[in-house]
């Protein structure tokens, strides 16, 4: 019936089916540079065992703060996991903070046991999308910090398929990924060997609306003010961003919507209702 199919409530073009296909599509993670690189990733990325000081713990809780503070959950019985959490860094800081019902996940066992050497509790060495493929609707928010940048695409949206997944109606999920708009974008996908790829606002929000998310924010990391000397830093880049933003304007028309950071974060929702179920009648 043309008359009752044009009453219908719009859907989402991705398809239940899709959604489900992603769920059980396997990081590949076990491919032999990867597992080399990531079983000593800290010895040979950063050039040695890394065990943080507390004063430069207390440098990156400032940063975090800087950057995610106003972005995380109010409440802070949240439950929140940190996919590829790395050496513990904003796990840490999500304790400082006063969050308790926090996890972490990473592939690297050298990662893996910095991190609970920091005295983190619910530290797994997994993959991430294994991590979250039994964790159905178990976390309010999920942060994948310098992650997706070291997938390939389909593992990407395999990934952000079982993220939405893992998140309850309505939760968070917090990304931070290199920017291939910024005029050195190419500094940070190509400062690891482990990297595969690089995002713009366009593409982040693409790949997360096509993972099911809605309200997709993007955001630069820019420089902080913290004191004197970068004080004079943000004052010098904002001056630098005026004349890109002039130089895109020209080429393209348009001055909005240009992110120019090395690195972008983009913040999204799962709805409160799967876009694939259409909305309630």
């Amino acid at each position: 019936d043309p008359v009752r199919a044009a009453r219908q409530p719009w859907r989402n073009p991705i398809e239940r089916t899709t959604h489900e296909a992603y769920l059980v599509m396997p990081l590949n993670l076990e491919t032999s540079y990867r597992r080399h690189l990531y079983d000593h990733y800290l010895s040979t990325h950063f050039g040695g065992i890394h065990h943080p000081s507390a004063a430069s713990l207390e440098r990156e809780r400032r940063v975090w703060r800087d950057y995610f503070g106003p972005l995380l959950p109010a409440n802070k019985a949240a439950r929140i996991a940190d996919l590829g959490c790395g050496y513990g860094s904003f796990l840490y800081f999500l304790h400082e903070e006063g969050y308790r019902n926090i996890a972490g996940v990473d592939i690297s066992a050298e990662q893996v046991d910095s991190a609970r050497k920091l005295g983190i509790p619910n530290v797994v060495q997994d993959d991430s999308w294994k991590f979250l493929e039994s964790r159905r609707q178990e976390f309010d928010c999920l942060t994948a910090l310098d992650l997706l940048e070291h997938l390939a695409k389909e593992e990407s949206l395999s990934l952000l398929h079982a993220a939405h997944s893992a998140l309850r109606p309505g939760g968070l999920l917090i990304v931070k990924a290199p920017n291939a708009d910024g005029p050195f974008g190419g500094k940070i996908l190509y400062s690891d060997f482990t990297h595969e790829q690089a995002f713009t606002p366009l593409s982040i929000r693409q790949v997360l609306a096509a993972s099911g998310f809605e309200r997709v924010e993007v955001y630069p990391e820019g420089p902080r003010v913290h004191g004197l000397i970068s004080a004079a830093r943000w004052l010098a880049w904002k001056g630098i961003c005026l004349l890109l933003l002039l130089y895109m304007a020209v080429e393209t028309g348009r001055i909005r919507g240009h992110v120019l950071t090395q690195n972008l974060i983009a913040v999204a929702r799962k709805p409160q209702r799967a876009p694939w179920e259409g909305a309630q009648r």
